[in-house]
């Protein structure tokens, strides 16, 4: 009988295959004995053997061993130690209480409705921020937004001024920073430029004109913009060439992080997230869901 050595597949682990060649020691019976003249040759009996018993002499006794699970038939044989076994239920129940523990006290619980987290909106959506409607609304939503992302533009053309027709002053909106750097690398200094611009009231303006004009964001179009809206462009080439409002933009970085935005446009809507570019139908029902529909 011929044994089968096993190699991994790639791909399949579980494909045992034959090594062509591989030498193996089977039983073969012997040729019958000939003489030198090619005939056959008598065979020749053994002597015999008497039998021994555990009284004899020379007998030697052989301790029980256990069975070693190599030598068990069959190429599928899988051998668990019990240590073994134990051990991986241990290691078992460590991830399985880690993972409560992290969906605990580390991830935000899902909010009602499955209109997003239920997490605290943002903590400083002030004055200082870029906004309208009145601060003391029922109904606040701030926005994590990209001046490069191609998504925010979408919700700045098709859904922004329908909330704004359609909730008036029952919604305040905040506008805040969040540049994605790793895939638009002029971001974040338009996201300064835009503080400069609001710095002189014309945030909104500029907003409008910077998501017009995605592919064109570097230094020398960002001024361009301000002053064909007729700022004061000394003042506002200060502003953008001292980075003057760099720290307050990665304030609104580090404020989405903690809040676990991770992508824009991202919406907080009395502190429910609402993620990407939704229709306006999508808005109206997390607002009501909040109590903002009236």
């Amino acid at each position: 009988m011929e044994y089968k050595q096993t190699r991994v597949v790639e791909g399949n682990e579980n494909s045992p295959e034959p090594w062509p060649g591989t030498p193996v020691e089977m039983a073969v019976p012997s040729p019958p004995l000939a003489d030198v003249a090619g005939e056959p040759a008598e065979a020749i009996s053994p002597p015999p053997v008497a039998p021994l018993t555990a009284e004899g002499t020379g007998v030697r006794r052989v301790a029980k061993r256990r069975l070693n699970p190599a030598l068990m038939e069959g190429p599928d044989v899988i051998v668990i130690r019990r240590s073994t076994l134990i051990g991986g239920i241990l290691i078992a129940i460590v991830f399985f209480t880690l993972g409560l523990l992290i969906g605990r006290f580390v991830l935000p619980a899902p909010g009602a409705g499955g209109v997003g987290s239920a997490i605290a909106g943002p903590s400083d959506a002030g004055l200082a921020d870029p906004s309208f409607g009145p601060p003391n609304a029922k109904v606040t939503i701030v926005e994590f937004s990209d001046f490069q992302c191609p998504y925010c533009k979408m919700f700045k053309d098709n859904t922004l001024a329908q909330l704004k027709q359609a909730y008036g002053d029952r919604v305040r909106f905040v506008f805040r920073d969040f540049p994605l750097d790793s895939i638009h690398p002029y971001a974040r200094q338009a996201a300064e430029a835009a503080q400069c611009a609001h710095e002189q009231g014309k945030f909104w303006e500029y907003h409008d004109v910077l998501f017009a004009n995605q592919q064109a964001l570097t230094i020398p179009d960002l001024k361009r913009y301000a002053q064909q809206l007729g700022l004061d462009t000394r003042r506002f080439n200060d502003c953008v060439d001292s980075h003057k409002y760099q720290a307050s933009v990665e304030a609104d970085v580090q404020e989405g992080n903690r809040l676990h935005v991770s992508g824009t446009p991202t919406f907080f809507i009395n502190g429910q997230a609402l993620v990407g570019a939704q229709p306006f139908e999508a808005f109206r029902s997390a607002i009501n869901e909040v109590g903002g529909g009236g």
